[in-house]
């Protein structure tokens, strides 16, 4: 767009017969939710900022770093969900179906797995087995962190993707801020790595409160048009404006990969019944899916 094109806009005020058009609904949607922002990597142990120009190592393999953290993405009970036909090559790898608000596959995916994610075969433990043999769930899950630097609240904000196995530690810092009832964007968080597993995986430690300043800054951000444009609300949130994820949001619908089994349960309930039959006793049978569906237990959506 040209500079002339964008100078109408610096007149006082529209012309009278478009004023009261500011809400023009055709108008915003045009504005693409969740934009590609800088990423931060925690690939190989080491947090790197990727943008489209260059990688900056932010910190040494092992070191941790502090960010504040803006919101959470998607800023509801959901998870976002990526799912791989083959295995997972790395952080520039594509996949084959993917859904950024943990509801429906996101549209540029040309060849989805399902209409939704809740009735997905891929979105199921025990639909695919690991190298080890145990039941994993094909599609994982994950949740993105939107932050900025701890020195300067107003820098541009980064991404950083929470895989699955990071999602308790998540869940604990959560739990953590809401049973001191502190503000997420008014804390300093510090990220590490667990170094008592040999894969990346996140913890989140408060390691200090926000001047007053600052907390102001980015609690105003935390609440912008700008930063929510850049989140997947799930597509009945999105007509309502949903309010952003604070850290009661951190605690919501965390699949612990410890508790396969009460996950796969807890998708059964919603879709069927038990029978007079205790949980345990219910999965003992090691139903399929298909079985599950013929004897009325479930159904395919």
């Amino acid at each position: 767009m040209s500079d002339n094109e964008l100078s109408i806009f610096n007149q006082n005020q529209l012309p009278a017969h478009l004023q009261g058009a500011e809400d023009d609904a055709t108008a915003a949607s045009m504005i693409t939710q969740g934009e590609s922002i800088p990423k931060i990597s925690i690939k190989g142990f080491q947090f790197t900022l990727r943008t489209k120009e260059e990688e900056v190592k932010l910190a040494g393999i092992g070191v941790a770093i502090k960010v504040v953290i803006l919101a959470i993405d998607p800023p509801n009970k959901h998870v976002a969900k990526s799912y791989f036909e083959d295995k997972y090559s790395g952080d520039n790898a594509n996949p084959d179906c993917s859904s950024s608000n943990g509801v429906t596959p996101d549209h540029w995916i040309e060849q989805p797995q399902c209409a939704s994610c809740a009735s997905c075969p891929m979105n199921v433990y025990g639909a695919a087995k690991n190298e080890k043999g145990k039941d994993i769930k094909p599609c994982s899950d994950h949740k993105r962190i939107i932050v900025v630097p701890v020195d300067n609240v107003n820098a541009d904000v980064a991404a950083i993707q929470v895989p699955a196995m990071s999602l308790k530690s998540l869940s604990a810092y959560g739990r953590q801020l809401v049973k001191h009832k502190a503000p997420l964007c008014g804390i300093i968080t510090e990220l590490s790595f667990d170094d008592t597993v040999e894969y990346p995986k996140l913890v989140f430690t408060p390691k200090g409160f926000l001047s007053e300043d600052d907390y102001t800054a980015a609690k105003e951000r935390s609440e912008s048009d700008e930063l929510r444009d850049l989140l997947h609300a799930e597509p009945a949130e999105q007509a309502e404006r949903a309010p952003l994820a604070g850290s009661a949001e951190l605690i919501q619908h965390v699949q612990d990969p410890v508790q396969e089994d009460v996950q796969v349960m807890k998708t059964l309930v919603m879709i069927g019944q038990f029978a007079g039959m205790s949980p345990d006793a219910f999965y003992a049978k090691n139903w399929t899916d298909e079985k599950l569906v013929e004897a009325g237990y479930a159904e395919w959506k």
